[in-house]
């Protein structure tokens, strides 16, 4: 930063210089440069600053394009062509500070003149009445009315003279006081405005829809919670009725084995009842028996199987 910079902005009120640099720090982070300090170091070197920091319509243009900066800043809208818009407001500030300081000479100039045009008509007045003291006290001479009607005609000469200049100035003044140009600059602060105002409603719709996504987020965890508490609670009912399937099927195999016990235990007695039954048989007719016969395995599941399927 320029040493001399805080000795120009210095000149300023406090909070116009701290914007104008502001500004001018914006300017320098962005990629191509927009503007040097020296932009507003050499307007301000010129111009007569406590004037300007009066002045609405400086600080007007200063604080929208304050508030435009940050807007930009926090959107990042990438629709809208920074570079274009702010360097365009600089120089239109630029411009507005050279006219101002050319309009505040030339209205002291005006002032100066006026009071020379003030002083010279006291200095007519005073050449009449001394021209009618003379005549009234009869001490005419052709010298002397001569002398006086020369000083009074210069005098109205230099009276024309400087009424002419203050016309010339007047008109200069209106031509630096460009009406279309303050209109422009109205219209352009009125322009931006709008454009600060729509950067700052999208700045609210994004804000919206961010809000939004984050209710829509915490949805969808709540769901997700949900949905895993309920997958917990199926797989544990699954996971019960595992366990009970188990249980039946644990119940029904005993059962088939305790009926196969029982059918085995049937056959058996059934068997020794027959065989015994032989055996008395065999006995009467042929005496002693030679020996017990083995269980046929093969039959009694046969009549196992017949006796289960009849149960079912």
């Amino acid at each position: 930063m320029d040493p001399h910079a805080s000795t120009h902005y210095g000149l300023l009120s406090p909070q116009l210089s701290y914007r104008i640099q502001s500004l001018v720090a914006f300017s320098k982070t962005l990629p191509a440069p927009l503007i040097e300090e020296n932009f507003f170091l050499e307007k301000l070197e010129t111009v007569d600053a406590a004037g300007v920091a009066e002045d609405s319509l400086l600080r007007d243009a200063v604080d929208i394009t304050s508030k435009f900066v940050l807007a930009i800043l926090a959107v990042q809208n990438p629709a809208v062509d920074h570079n274009e818009v702010i360097c365009s407001y600089f120089n239109l500030m630029g411009s507005y500070l050279k006219k101002d300081y050319e309009a505040k000479k030339t209205e002291k100039r005006v002032e100066e003149i006026l009071d020379e045009l003030e002083g010279s008509k006291r200095r007519e007045e005073e050449l009449k009445e001394d021209l009618f003291m003379v005549n009234e006290a009869h001490e005419w001479t052709d010298t002397r009315g001569e002398v006086l009607e020369d000083e009074i005609e210069k005098v109205k000469d230099e009276n024309d003279r400087l009424h002419f200049q203050i016309i010339e100035l007047e008109k200069e003044l209106y031509d630096i006081r460009d009406q279309e140009f303050i209109a422009e600059l109205h219209e352009k602060i009125s322009t931006l405005q709008i454009e600060k105002e729509l950067l700052e409603d999208d700045l609210k719709i994004d804000k919206a829809k961010n809000e939004k996504a984050k209710l829509e987020v915490a949805d969808l965890k709540l769901a997700l919670e949900r949905w895993k508490t309920e997958e917990v609670k199926v797989d544990q009912a699954a996971k019960d009725q595992d366990i009970v399937d188990l249980k039946i099927e644990k119940r029904k195999r005993e059962q088939v084995e305790m009926q196969f016990e029982l059918f085995k235990e049937k056959v058996e007695r059934e068997k020794a009842e027959r065989e015994a039954r032989e055996s008395q048989k065999d006995y009467r007719l042929y005496g002693e028996p030679e020996g017990e016969e083995d269980v046929d395995e093969d039959e009694m599941i046969k009549l196992m199987r017949a006796e289960e399927g009849v149960s079912e």
